[in-house]
Order: C-alpha cells, then structure tokens, then sequence
C-alpha cells in the first residue's frame, strides 16, 4: 500500500525459546513442591532465580546457533585455516572426476581457451565431440589432439572416445550446461566469516539484583554476619549452576581445536596421562588410537596416513590409464584391462561393454587387497579377478606391453594383432 511504512515483524509468540523454557520450568516446580511452594509470581526470589537461570540457557542456546564456519573462522583472517585443522574444504575433498557428457564439456571448456562451444555424447561406452571453435584458431588438428589429451588424462574405467567433430554455428543452449553455472567463473574472493568466541563464559551470578548481594556490587555496607552468611550460601548453591553453564560452555568450545595431522599429541590430556613413563605411553597410545577412529569415520578411509591425498584420492578413484601413455598406471592395478578396448572396431558385445579383468600372480598379492577393490569399485562394473599361473606371467606381461604401447602408438595394425592376442589369453 502507498505510504505505508516498514515495520519490523512480530515474532510469534510460541517461537520463543526463553518463553519455553519458562513455561516448562515454572510447571515442573509446581508440580515438585506440590502446596509448599505456591507463589509462582515475579516478586518470588525462587522465580527470580528460574528466571535467571533460563535466561542463561537461552544465552547459550543463541551462542551455539550460529553457522558452524564461524566457530572456525580464524579472527584474524576471517578465513578458516584448513591447512591446521583435521579438515578439508568440501569444494576440495568432495571433487569428483567427469562422469557425464555435460562434465566433459565443461573440462574442455574451462581448459581450451579457443573453444567457443563443446558438444559431448556418449553412446555403448563411447564418447563423441563436436567442437566450434573461435576464429583465432591456427590449427584445427592441434585442437583435436588438445581434446584427446584431456579427455584421456581424465577416462574413467569401461569408457573411450570416439570420433571428434568440429561445427561452424555453435548451438546456443551449450554456451552453459543444463544447470547455469557458466563455464569460466570470474575470480573471485575467499568467503570469509565472523569469528565467533563460545569459550568466555559470565557467570549468572552477576546479572541478580543489588538487593541479593551476589552480583559484583556484593553484599551491602554495614551488612550483619548473618545477612553475610545468607548470600554466601545463596553464592555456593548457584555455583552448581556455574559450574554446569560454564562446563557446557567449554565443552562446545573444545570441539573446535587447531589441529596438526602430525601432531596429535597436542590435544592429550596431560592431566590424566599418569605419573609413570609407562602410563604415559599408554595414555598417549590410548587417545591417538581413539582420534584417528574419529577421522577414519569421518572420512571413510582405512589409514589416516593418505589423509593429505585424500581429495585427489577421491578425485582419480575410478580413473583409467591413459591409452596415450604406455607408461600410465589406472589408479585400481597396473595389471587391469577393460574388455570395451579389446574390440577397436567398435563392435563390442553388450556383456562386454562394462566388464574389466584384473590379473594378478597366483601366489602373489594379497585376498585383502583384491576383496578392498572389489568392494569400492563401481556398481555399474563386473570386475573379473584373473589368477595367472607363475609359469605363464612373462606371456602375459609381455603380450600386455605390448598391447599397451600399440594403444599409446596409436597403430590401428598392431592394435588388431595384440587384441587379439590378449583375447585368446582371456579365454
């Protein structure tokens, strides 16, 4: 409406957590003290005390309602220190390699410069590319051998590339994918948070009236040693409170400690390590063991010691090695082969199209290990886990690395020969 000013908006009376507690609180003393305690109005020091002591509560509900960054914000910076804690960026820790046609176009976007626009299919384990490139471009050939680098940098397992094309008009809907987030962010800042200090705690003492003579006024001039004793008692029975407030208080703090990976040690208790050298090493044994079962659970992995390649770890999980490098090793086993490459013409059978075999010498390796990649390996993939014979490994390395170097050659004759050669090895 025309004139009309803004106002700020009336809380809902029943989105009142103080209120709440007040309300509860207030019930379950009237139904403790039954016809002993029946004036519940404000003049009632006993409801002055509740009124206190709730309010308290909701101080310390306020101070742990804030956004989780900014108990880890560093005060000085207004960023969060990763690098000291037990953490890692989740835009980091949670990077994934692509894994969709609209993944592809955006690697080849965001690292080809030239590229004005990128189409991507992917069809019976293939992918396809049609490129538009700019006007600036010298050689289209060099273009083509740019995609068929980062597209093999980056091949996930029982996946290939096709054939790449190149386009005159680029179709408009593919200068963003489906989602809107443009392919070359501008740079941009940190996001910085505030720094939010839970550890200092006021005792509820304080905030009583003058006339209680606990507050930091203390006891009036002149006061009688009876009066004295009074509030000294009132003192020593709202300290159980204080000591509850300010250990809740300290608790939530200490959720947020700096953290070295290396020096875990930093965050023992030394107080309750013992006074022998031998307890002391067990204490210390004790509560490392205890931390790194925190961290294996937060983040799944088995040693703690790959914590700081975690995020490339995750990144390269399902990675293939790349055909154009004969010396490139896919992050399951060296020793891997997918059936899809097995058929270079293309003509792959159904069955064949997501199935890859892993071989291994018969009295060599580890059951562990082969049960740990079975585990983690895609769900949409049959691995096949191949025995070999110690008589017959050097045949099967070698015809291997030599299927391996037709591949990084690029040489459709030897290509032909060597497949089949691993096929009849196969079976």
């Amino acid at each position: 409406m025309e004139g009309k000013g803004k106002y700020i908006q009336r809380r809902d009376r029943q989105d009142n957590p103080y209120l709440h507690l007040q309300q509860k609180s207030v019930a379950l003393l009237q139904q403790l003290s039954g016809e002993v305690w029946t004036d519940f109005n404000l003049h009632d020091p006993g409801v002055t005390i509740l009124d206190l002591l709730n309010h308290a509560l909701d101080e310390l509900r306020y101070k742990l309602d804030f956004p989780l960054p900014d108990y880890l914000t560093d005060p000085l910076t207004g960023e969060i220190p990763f690098d000291r804690m037990g953490l890692l960026p989740f835009d980091e820790l949670l990077r994934g390699s692509p894994v969709t046609p609209q993944d592809y176009e955006k690697l080849m976007m965001d690292n080809i410069p030239e590229l004005t626009a990128c189409r991507a299919t992917f069809s019976k384990g293939y992918y396809e590319f049609t490129l538009y490139p700019s006007g600036e471009v010298d050689s289209r050939e060099k273009l083509r051998r740019e995609v068929e680098r980062l597209y093999h940098a980056n091949r996930n397992l029982c996946e290939t590339l096709g054939k790449i094309r190149f386009g005159e008009t680029p179709p408009i809907e593919t200068t963003e994918p489906i989602d809107g987030t443009p392919h070359r962010k501008p740079a941009h800042s940190p996001i910085r948070y505030m720094h939010r200090d839970i550890s200092t705690y006021r005792s509820v003492q304080w905030d009583f009236p003058d006339c209680y003579g606990i507050n930091r006024q203390g006891p009036p001039p002149g006061a009688p040693k009876e009066e004295k004793a009074r509030i000294l008692q009132l003192q020593a029975y709202l300290l159980i409170f204080d000591f509850l407030l300010a250990a809740a208080t300290q608790q939530a703090a200490d959720k947020w400690p700096e953290i070295e990976i290396n020096g875990i040690e930093r965050l023992i208790d030394r107080k309750k390590q013992g006074p022998s050298p031998q307890g002391v090493q067990a204490f210390r044994s004790q509560q490392r063991k205890q931390w790194l079962e925190i961290l294996k659970m937060v983040y799944g992995e088995d040693e703690i010691k790959y914590f700081p390649e975690l995020p490339e770890m995750n990144r390269r999980r399902f990675y293939s090695f790349d055909i154009t490098d004969k010396h490139s090793i896919p992050t399951v086993d060296r020793w891997l082969i997918e059936h899809l490459l097995l058929y270079p013409d293309g003509d792959a059978p159904g069955e064949e199209l997501c199935k890859v075999s892993l071989f291994y010498l018969s009295w060599g390796g580890n059951e562990k290990e082969r049960e740990y990649i079975q585990e983690r390996f895609p769900a949409h993939i049959t691995l096949d886990v191949r025995k070999v014979l110690y008589c017959q490994w050097p045949l099967f390395e070698r015809l291997y690395l030599d299927w391996r170097e037709a591949l990084a050659d690029n040489d459709a004759e030897r290509i032909k020969i060597t497949t089949d050669k691993l096929k009849r090895f196969i079976k």
